[in-house]
């Protein structure tokens, strides 16, 4: 067997295997051990190939033998009860390594050639401004709910990721030739800068956690705490504030790009420098279209055609 072709078959072998950790992580196992031996038999035994439902063994064999695609599909489904959408991400990383092995001739039929991905749109909760509001008012007699609720504001006018907003450093902040604060940092997970203006709120919130002792020990400007236990007294808060939204760190982003910034007029294209995305494309699917920019758009259209008689 060419080098080539034994690298496609280890390529595809890592693929599954890490797919497999990831949907043991995904139902809530912490470790998954799989020892040097075990993984050897694997390989000595055709693994790679029969989970991709090929063989090999001459120089030349690598022969689809099946429907193991489909199959595949709906063990990460029904096994492993991963979504759509997740499946979805796994399969198109497949479906990459299939196409390099057909248009090297190590494969003589596409798996895929009837095989169709549709993802579905996901909602993607934000919080409606009066809701911002009430929580933004709300008074924490609990320190804890009180540092967590600043932390989503904080996202909410801001537009960082949890992760973001857990890095951000004294350097990350930088000042214009007016005097104008604005955050620069690259994102954690795109490593696409992020230019950002700092408003009044979360100004106000960098001023309140200055010199506090986590955030002093961690080298970081607000002390916050795990995705984990934000997630959870979010929802407490959410109980405290009487909205009944699934809140998680991720609708703090949802929220700037709907509420705080599209809804106020701010263009797509800056919005989606705001959030580092590299094109208007990955923007549109956090841009809601609320009630009242249809109202404000359709209010020239009811002068022009305004009438008082039929």
């Amino acid at each position: 067997m060419s080098m080539s072709k034994r690298n496609i078959i280890w390529l595809l072998m890592a693929f599954f295997f890490i797919a497999d950790l990831a949907a043991a992580v995904h139902k809530g196992k912490k470790e998954v051990v799989l020892s040097e031996q075990s993984l050897r038999d694997k390989v000595k035994g055709a693994w790679a190939g029969q989970t991709l439902g090929c063989s090999y063994g001459g120089p030349t064999e690598f022969k689809f033998l099946g429907t193991i695609i489909q199959d595949y599909i709906h063990f990460l489904k029904a096994q492993k009860d991963l979504q759509e959408n997740t499946v979805i991400r796994y399969m198109k990383v497949v479906k990459k390594i299939t196409n390099m092995a057909l248009a090297n001739d190590w494969m003589e039929k596409d798996p895929f050639i009837d095989i169709r991905f549709h993802e579905q749109e996901v909602h993607k909760e934000f919080l409606t401004k009066e809701e911002l509001e009430t929580m933004k008012n709300k008074v924490f007699d609990v320190p804890r709910l009180d540092l967590v609720r600043d932390i989503f504001l904080f996202q909410c006018f801001t537009g960082l990721a949890f992760i973001d907003v857990s890095e951000l450093k004294a350097e990350h902040l930088v000042s214009d030739n007016q005097g104008n604060l604005w955050i620069r940092k690259a994102r954690q997970k795109t490593k696409v800068m992020c230019n950002i203006p700092l408003l009044d709120i979360p100004l106000a919130i960098l001023e309140k956690y200055e010199g506090h002792p986590l955030a002093k020990k961690k080298g970081t400007l607000l002390p916050v705490p795990c995705n984990q236990k934000l997630n959870s007294y979010l929802k407490e808060i959410a109980d405290l504030c009487g909205i009944k939204k699934n809140l998680t760190t991720h609708t703090g982003r949802h929220t700037f790009s709907t509420v705080v910034a599209l809804a106020n007029n701010v263009s797509l294209e800056n919005v989606a420098k705001m959030l580092g995305h590299t094109n208007t494309k990955m923007t549109q699917r956090y841009a809601k279209v609320l009630d009242q920019s249809i109202l404000r758009d359709m209010q020239n259209v009811r002068e022009n055609f305004s009438t008082k008689t039929i």
